[in-house]
């Protein structure tokens, strides 16, 4: 099977994916994920694959990333649903994956993203909207959108 390209890069076909999940899973990195904290969630920054702007922090397990890189849509835990969640279940904003990236330690993980709305459930394109200035918290996004989850 031959992988699309679009935008420079080429985009695998779901068996290509299903073994890359696959080996992923049993990485050094992983492994110690996994036997450390398996089923707890680990931290996932978003960020944007073009401009490299920090999106929101979600958390996800071995059952969510292994979706998302088999689907190539993120797949994040919540903590409130007490569940997985598809970005975009309700809004129909995903999220594609672009590029997977993991710290040093292998304890936090780094989804390199292609938004297709808002980034926030407040309709704001980012998640991080509030700022410290000095003594004050200043919110620096207004919603570009209805809130929408």
């Amino acid at each position: 099977m031959r992988g699309k390209l679009t935008g420079g890069r080429v985009h695998a076909p779901k068996q290509h994916l299903n073994n890359r999940a696959r080996r992923l899973s049993h990485s050094h990195e992983t492994d110690r994920w996994s036997a450390e904290v398996e089923p707890a969630m680990r931290r996932a920054s978003a960020q944007r694959h073009d401009t490299g702007e920090a999106l929101r922090l979600a958390w996800m397990n071995r059952a969510a990333l292994t979706e998302t890189l088999v689907t190539g849509r993120v797949c994040r835990g919540s903590r409130s649903r007490g569940c997985l969640w598809r970005k975009g279940q309700t809004s129909g904003h995903i999220r594609r994956l672009r590029e997977w990236r993991l710290d040093g330690e292998g304890d936090a993980l780094l989804p390199m993203v292609e938004p297709t709305g808002p980034a926030c459930h407040t309709g704001r394109t980012r998640g991080f909207y509030n700022a410290v200035r000095g003594e004050r918290l200043e919110v620096i996004s207004q919603p570009t959108q209805g809130i929408r989850v």
